[in-house]
């Protein structure tokens, strides 16, 4: 190469230098222009905007309950078994210097006495009755909360649940015998929401997180419970609410 070079006339040498020098530029400003117009002209094109559908979808929500019928059923017996407070013996009754009464009226007395005692009795035990029926009450409105949709506000105890309110009132027990939790997770105040797609049959079309606990594990064990569990059939009239996923079931329990 070197004894070609230098056989090269010195004119040709020259000639040589300028368009090696425009060849290098040319080829240089094509190399930009494949790296920057490209992006020049994404920069004008408009972002697709994206826009969560929340109120399109009517969602109704289910809030797991914290006891199962059967407890229920134990509290209510504990309440009809209720012990009625015995009153005070205050010993023998001493009729005071006087004037002397009857027979008659001592009885009389007496039968007065012992049916005051027995209707304080049965007011204390009506009253500890609707106690705990206010209290068994409050745990089932507790445990089976239920808003038809995002609009619904107010107390749960006003609405009159239609037929698909009933079917979703419904679930959580049979949900809640596969909700099972370590004893970590039961101690932090996690939540989270999963929506369920049910068939015509009663099986699971597909679940899906809503909302996130933040939790991994905690998520996992709300889908598994889902998962595991079989549904109610629905019927004919809620069918299709079902199969479109208008359930959204609240954990924890």
């Amino acid at each position: 190469m070197k004894n070609l070079k230098a056989n090269l006339p010195l004119f040709l040498e020259d000639s040589l230098v300028p368009y090696a020098r425009w060849s290098f530029i040319v080829h240089f400003f094509i190399a930009l222009s494949i790296i920057f117009v490209p992006r020049v002209f994404d920069l004008g094109q408009e972002m697709p905007k994206i826009t969560q559908v929340v109120s399109a979808i009517r969602v109704d929500l289910v809030a797991m309950p914290k006891y199962t019928l059967r407890e229920l059923k134990k509290l209510s017996a504990a309440a009809s078994a209720a012990k009625i407070i015995p009153t005070k013996d205050k010993g023998p009754t001493y009729l005071k210097k006087g004037k002397q009464k009857s027979l008659k009226d001592l009885l009389r007395g007496e039968a007065g006495k012992e049916l005051s005692v027995k209707a304080k009795g049965k007011t204390k035990k009506t009253a500890k009755r609707n106690k705990y029926a206010k209290e068994l009450g409050g745990l089932i409105l507790q445990g089976n909360k239920i808003s038809k949709g995002w609009a619904i506000v107010g107390d749960t105890r006003e609405m009159i649940l239609d037929e698909f309110g009933k079917y979703m009132a419904s679930l959580p027990d049979y949900i809640r015998p596969n909700w099972k939790l370590p004893a970590n997770l039961m101690k932090k105040k996690l939540n989270c929401r999963v929506q369920v797609f049910i068939g015509s049959k009663g099986e699971l079309k597909k679940a899906k997180m809503f909302k996130s606990s933040g939790n991994g594990e905690y998520d996992r064990k709300a889908m598994e419970a889902v998962r595991e569990t079989s549904f109610p059939i629905p019927s004919k009239n809620i069918k299709e609410k079902a199969r479109k996923g208008q359930i959204l079931l609240g954990f924890p329990l």
